[in-house]
């Protein structure tokens, strides 16, 4: 299948995505979506606004992020200005601030790697008991 093909069939999906919605925000039922859209399966209708709503709400979401790290690398251009001149004696606390925004930055696109949790005991030595409950017998079944 050629891109150009493929492209057209996408605005297609896109087109039928934005006419259900648009349909489902002024009331209309799924079978009446479907039978505009030509899709004969109110569950196929179902899934196609479900899948629009999704993306309405990722993209913006996504677009939050990109803001946040631009915000971001241009504090971080300046504490590490700060941090890097050789000039001055090094300046803890422009070292510090470049570390938490790096910090920061890998939480936001997931780069470290997730943390272990283990339950222990106290100590943090040992595996932690397992829970044992006690039902006391009172004659009820």
């Amino acid at each position: 299948m050629s891109v150009q093909r493929s492209n057209e069939r996408m605005l297609a999906f896109r087109d039928k995505q934005a006419i259900a919605l648009d349909m489902r925000r002024k009331g209309h039922i799924l079978s009446e979506i479907g039978a505009v859209l030509g899709i004969d399966r109110t569950s196929t209708v179902s899934k196609l606004i479900q899948k629009a709503m999704r993306e309405i709400v990722r993209e913006p979401a996504e677009e939050v992020v990109q803001m946040e790290l631009d915000r971001l690398d241009t504090m971080f251009v300046k504490a590490y200005e700060r941090a890097a001149d050789h000039e001055k004696p090094l300046n803890k606390e422009a070292v510090d601030t470049c570390l938490r925004i790096m910090e920061r930055r890998a939480k936001l696109l997931g780069i470290d790697k997730p943390t272990k949790v283990a339950s222990t005991d106290p100590t943090g030595e040992q595996a932690a008991p397992a829970v044992q409950f006690y039902i006391p017998s009172n004659g009820r079944d």
